[in-house]
């Protein structure tokens, strides 16, 4: 069977996440992981993303913002 081109099945998932199906989201940029490994980075961000706020320390929850910008500080080590 032939791969899709690289993003289209991300599209969906983002489609999917904002529908608010962030578990199809999820399985599709999953997919789209295994299938161009190159975009393995990019889909742990929008899975995070689909995953929601997670909880700090202090129990205060984070805001997606605030987690794009952990994410992107350690994209450049």
């Amino acid at each position: 069977m032939a791969r899709l081109a690289p993003g289209l099945v991300a599209e969906l998932g983002y489609l999917y996440m904002e529908a608010g199906n962030p578990e199809k989201a999820i399985t599709l940029f999953r997919r789209e992981q295994r299938n161009w490994p190159e975009a393995a980075y990019f889909m742990d961000v929008m899975i995070r993303v689909a995953k929601g706020p997670d909880k700090s320390r202090d129990g205060e929850r984070k805001s997606i913002e605030e987690e794009a910008a952990r994410l992107r500080q350690g994209a450049g080590k």
